[in-house]
């Protein structure tokens, strides 16, 4: 945990099947249950938010609409969603994390930000898009 100015805030999060948005998420004890929901609280470079086994019925917006992250991370400390397929950052069992986008177009969006990694996520049944990334002014 880190303190700027007169804020408090966590660089390590955890989103765990078990877990509520209404906890801190700041241990796998207090995980947060929505990974959009960890990311709104990434503020910082290297922030980093632990995945538990499990599947996530959702849709991920990094930098763009209500409850996302307005951070970029940097190319030497990129802000990581880790899904952690071993257990041994949220203390649970082993097995895959799947992010099911039922019913969304994509299963993440990451709009005007910069530097994100994302490891050991399978992102299932979209209707378009698995990642889509859009950075203004870039064209391809």
């Amino acid at each position: 945990m880190c303190i700027t100015g007169s804020s408090l805030y966590a660089d390590t999060f955890y989103v765990r099947v078990n877990g509520s948005d209404s906890n801190d998420g700041i241990t796998p004890q207090r995980a947060f249950l929505t990974i959009q929901h960890a990311i709104s609280h990434c503020v910082e470079p290297g922030s980093t938010v632990y995945i538990g086994p499990g599947t996530y019925n959702e849709c991920l917006y990094i930098g763009l609409g209500t409850g996302t992250s307005s951070v970029s991370g940097t190319e030497s400390d990129p802000v990581r969603l880790i899904g952690d397929t071993t257990g041994s950052q949220t203390e649970d069992d082993a097995g895959p994390i799947i992010l099911d986008s039922s019913g969304y177009i994509l299963g993440i969006l990451i709009y005007n930000r910069q530097n994100w990694a994302i490891e050991n996520l399978t992102i299932l049944n979209q209707s378009y898009y698995g990642i889509f990334g859009y950075l203004e002014g870039v064209s391809i």
